[in-house]
């Protein structure tokens, strides 16, 4: 099914909003968290954006759910364009099957994806590194403290 989207349509900023930051959104996740952009996530940069760009009616989370709710795979809404794909609650990504025109070629949104060089087992593989990483530092200032707490027999 073809669907346009002007340029001028708040789903046009939002697809190529997910195209830009998602695989950077989802290399900060721990990976116990959902592999989806979180509606806080979208609110937080949409934030960023001057008046003329956004209007602050649509920058507001409420909006921006009721859009992503809308445009879900699997919404039953008569003007649907299935433009994201539900992970978890309030947690979307871009729908694997879009495709957008290119060049004057059509082009998978899963391969622009695939060429940013990350998949979800290396996320989740940071994720684990990183905390792994925040309780050696916190045991190390533990320990530090127990030693200086030893010194003066508390």
């Amino acid at each position: 099914r073809l669907i346009k989207i002007d340029s001028h349509k708040i789903e046009y900023l939002l697809i190529n909003f997910f195209i830009a930051v998602q695989s950077l959104i989802l290399r900060k996740k721990r990976h116990y968290q959902s592999m989806g952009v979180k509606i806080d996530d979208i609110v937080g940069n949409v934030q960023h954006f001057s008046e003329s760009v956004i209007p602050q009616y649509r920058k507001k989370r409420e909006y921006l759910l009721s859009l992503l709710a809308k445009h879900e795979v699997d919404s039953n809404n008569p003007y649907n364009k299935r433009i994201f794909k539900r992970i978890d609650r309030g947690s979307y990504l871009l729908n694997p099957g879009l495709q957008i025109l290119y060049d004057e070629k059509w082009i998978s949104v899963s391969s622009i994806s695939d060429n940013q060089d990350i998949s979800e087992d290396e996320i989740i593989k940071h994720s684990i590194e990183k905390q792994n990483k925040e309780w050696e530092e916190y045991r190390k200032k533990f320990e530090k403290e127990r030693k200086k707490r030893e010194r003066w027999d508390w």
